[in-house]
């Protein structure tokens, strides 16, 4: 069974690292997140790449979809 940690038992370990663990632990957090948020980008633009080649997408000028937004 995998353990499970809750954001409150995280802190709880958390204060009791030195100030440099906490400075390393939030640097690696933070590159963590801008990497999945990556990720996730790469992951939407693939899906969106084989959408429209089968068609479900279609193209449009900035001006359209701005009326289509405005509407």
């Amino acid at each position: 069974m995998k353990n499970a940690c809750t954001l409150g038992g995280v802190l709880e370990m958390a204060a009791k690292l030195s100030m440099d663990e906490k400075q390393e632990c939030v640097e690696i957090l933070q590159k963590r997140l801008v990497e999945e948020r990556r990720n996730q980008i790469a992951a939407e633009i693939e899906e969106g790449r084989r959408e429209f080649k089968e068609g479900k997408l279609k193209m449009t000028t900035l001006e359209n979809l701005m009326q289509e937004i405005l509407k």
